[in-house]
C-alpha cells in the first residue's frame, strides 16, 4: 500500500494540532519601536494573517531587544488572541504572541515533513531547533500564567518535550531507511524509544503509538538479521509476529521504503519462522536474553542551548 493511498484514508487533519491567530494586532497604534518606522510596524501587522512565517522571524529580532520597544502614551495594552483547538486563548504577554507564531510555524514545518517523501531532513531538523528554542523560554517568561482564560496544554515544558520525542522519533524512522546492518539497529530502537515517550493523549498520540509498534517491528526484524543464533532470532520474529496484528497503517506517516519494509516483513515472518523451527531446531527463549543496543539521543548544547549544535560542548 501506497502512502498516496494511506493519505487518502487518514482524516483531513489527523495530526491533530490546529492553532491559528485570531483578529488583527496594530503595533503601529500601541507601540514605537527604536530604528523602525511606523511603516514597518505596519507591515509587521500584516504579516501576522498573511505569512506567519515571515511574521515570526520579524517578531524575533524586535524581541531580541526587548528595551527598544516602548508602549504609545494614553493607549490600552496589546492583546494577542490565538485559537488553540477549539478553545480561544487571549494574553497580553509579547511573549505569549512569539511563543504561539514559533510553535505554530514548528507545527506547520511538522506536518509538511509528515507528508513529504523526500527533502523533508531539513524541516525535521527546524521543527526540533525552534521547540528546542521555545523550551528555554519558560526560564524568563515570567506572565505564562496570566493566559486567559487558563494556560493552554501546548504552553507548557512537558507539551514541548513531548512533541520533541516524537518530531525524533518520526525523523529517525524516516532516515531508517537508507541504513543497514547493526546501524538500522541503533536508528530503529531510537526511534521506538522516541515514539515511546510521547504522552498518548497528546493529540499526536495515536500516530506515536502505531510508529512505536512500526519501529518495534523494524528493529527485532533488523536485531534478527544482524543475530547468529538461531533461538534468538526465534524470538525477535516471534516478537514480529505479536506486533503485526495491532498495527493500523492509516494512522501512520510513513516513507514508502519503510512501507515497502514492512510489506516484506509481512510476507515473511511465517516464512523464517517455520524454516527457524524445522531446520535449525530453533528454541524461543525470551526478550531479555536479546540484547539492544543504546539510543541515539536527542542531545541540545549545553553551551548554545540547540539541538545538533557542532560546537565541543
Amino acid at each position: 500500500m501506497s502512502q498516496l493511498i494511506l493519505n487518502f484514508f487518514q482524516k483531513k487533519d489527523s495530526f491533530g494540532l490546529k492553532m491559528s491567530p485570531v483578529g488583527h494586532c496594530n503595533y503601529e497604534d500601541h507601540i514605537e519601536v527604536n530604528g523602525k518606522k511606523a511603516y514597518d510596524l505596519l507591515c509587521l501587522s500584516n504579516y501576522r494573517q498573511k505569512d506567519l512565517t515571515k511574521y515570526q522571524g520579524l517578531l524575533k529580532k524586535m524581541l531580541r531587544d526587548v528595551s527598544s520597544i516602548h508602549k504609545i502614551r494614553d493607549t490600552k495594552p496589546m492583546t494577542f488572541c490565538w485559537h488553540i483547538g477549539k478553545q480561544q486563548y487571549l494574553s497580553t504577554s509579547l511573549f505569549f504572541e512569539y511563543y504561539m507564531a514559533t510553535m505554530a510555524n514548528a507545527i506547520e514545518n511538522l506536518r509538511r515533513a509528515l507528508h513529504q517523501e523526500t527533502d523533508n531532513v531539513k524541516l525535521y531538523k527546524d521543527v526540533k531547533g525552534n521547540l528546542t528554542h521555545l523550551l528555554g523560554m519558560f526560564g524568563e517568561w515570567k506572565t505564562q500564567l496570566m493566559i486567559l482564560p487558563t494556560v493552554p496544554s501546548v504552553v507548557t515544558p512537558l507539551f514541548i518535550k513531548s512533541l520533541l520525542c516524537f518530531t525524533h522519533g518520526c525523523h529517525t524512522l524516516h532516515v531508517s531507511s537508507k541504513l543497514s546492518g547493526k546501524t538500522s539497529v541503533v536508528a530503529f530502537a531510537t526511534a521506538m524509544q522516541s515514539f515511546g515517550e510521547v504522552w498518548p493523549r497528546h493529540e499526536y498520540g495515536n500516530i506515536a503509538l502505531h510508529q512505536y509498534l512500526i519501529s518495534r517491528v523494524l528493529l527485532y526484524n533488523a536485531l534478527y538479521e544482524t543475530t547468529e543464533n538461531a533461538s534468538k532470532k526465534l524470538t525477535c520474529l516471534r516478537e514480529v509476529e505479536k506486533l503485526l496484528p495491532y498495527i493500523k497503517f492509516q494512522e501512520c506517516y510513513l516513507s514508502q521504503p519503510v512501507l515497502d519494509k514492512m510489506k516484506t516483513i509481512e510476507n515473511e515472518n511465517n516464512g523464517k519462522i517455520d524454516d527457524l523451527i524445522n531446520t535449525h531446531y530453533a528454541v524461543e527463549e525470551t526478550l531479555n536474553d536479546v540484547a539492544i543496543p543504546p539510543t541515539y539521543k536527542l542531545s541540545i548544547c549545553k553551551k548554545t542551548g540547540q539541538f545538533g549544535c557542532k560546537c565541543k560542548e
